[in-house]
């Protein structure tokens, strides 16, 4: 990796893998309901994740569970010392919400897809500025909004839900621009864009 890291990462994985070999000897599990997110958002963190998992069950004979590789992922998004305002843990969780929200109008057609990976990679731009305060402008797109919307009223309302959700729980105003780019990718993904 060429992202500077935190000196204190390797004291922090050691603490955590002994953590969760000694909660597998315990017989406890802690699942990960984020996994599939942090695995699209965070690829190669996510492999380093599995890279660990497997070197633990080689060198200790413990197999952790997979929810774990997610975990030792975010931990070394974390210790990124180069990194923007905001944990890797709040990107996540505004990419679950957005999911959420698309979810309630909206049937999802391949969480495998390039579309669906395309969509978790705008997600996760969009919380970094959310969460950073970055605001995205282009004027242009208004025409293209009013566009978008009129073809479909789901559309509208999935974009309001999103936005006042970022702006309720992040203080966060999304620009017309990154609206647009979430209607093109919700499109994208579901039944009713002809994903």
């Amino acid at each position: 990796m060429e992202t500077p890291l935190s000196e204190q990462l390797i004291f922090l994985l050691a603490d955590h893998l002994s953590f969760a070999v000694s909660t597998k000897m315990a017989g406890k599990y802690s699942p990960s309901l984020i996994l599939q997110e942090i695995r699209l958002l965070y690829p190669l963190e996510y492999s380093i994740g599995v890279f660990a998992r497997k070197l633990v069950n080689e060198k200790v004979g413990v197999l952790l569970a997979e929810d774990e590789e997610g975990f030792v992922a975010l931990h070394i998004v974390n210790s990124n010392t180069d990194k923007q305002k905001g944990s890797a843990l709040e990107v996540v969780n505004l990419a679950q919400k957005t999911l959420e929200l698309v979810r309630k109008h909206y049937s999802i057609i391949d969480e495998q897809s390039f579309e669906f990976t395309r969509f978790l990679v705008h997600i996760k731009f969009l919380a970094q500025r959310v969460l950073n305060q970055l605001s995205s402008k282009n004027l242009r797109v208004e025409e293209f909004a009013k566009s978008l919307t009129q073809r479909d009223e789901k559309l509208a309302k999935v974009i309001s839900e999103v936005s006042d959700y970022v702006r309720e729980f992040h203080g966060y105003h999304m620009s017309k621009e990154e609206e647009v780019y979430l209607m093109l990718h919700v499109l994208r993904i579901t039944e009713e864009g002809g994903g």
